[in-house]
């Protein structure tokens, strides 16, 4: 793949990407605050004495559990053809999960 092609494909990427999260991110959270979902998951995970490296979890790690289950998708499909979303979709949301994940750590500090 060409530089020029890769620059535009990461462009249409990126674009489709900010479009999903814009319209799923309505789904997830209230009062406006994008991460929220992840935080009262964390906050969920805590009450069960669940911990991260010997921590409590925050929000920043719920984020990368949701990037490992679609790495996990991705790598289950290798060889078979997806039932419901597309490999190409999971990459996205993993995407997104890697953007939310660096937003919620920029947030816990």
């Amino acid at each position: 793949m060409q530089i020029s092609d890769y620059r535009k494909k990461v462009k249409e990427t990126f674009k489709i990407i900010d479009d999903l999260c814009q319209k799923k991110g309505k789904d997830y959270s209230k009062a406006g605050d994008t991460l929220l979902n992840f935080k009262n998951t964390a906050k969920i995970l805590n009450v069960f004495g669940w911990q991260v490296n010997g921590t409590e979890v925050k929000a920043s790690d719920v984020t990368t559990f949701f990037e490992l289950i679609k790495l996990l998708r991705k790598v289950n499909l290798r060889g078979r053809t997806a039932q419901n979303e597309s490999v190409k979709d999971t990459i996205e949301d993993q995407v997104n999960y890697i953007l939310l994940g660096a937003a919620c750590l920029e947030d816990e500090q």
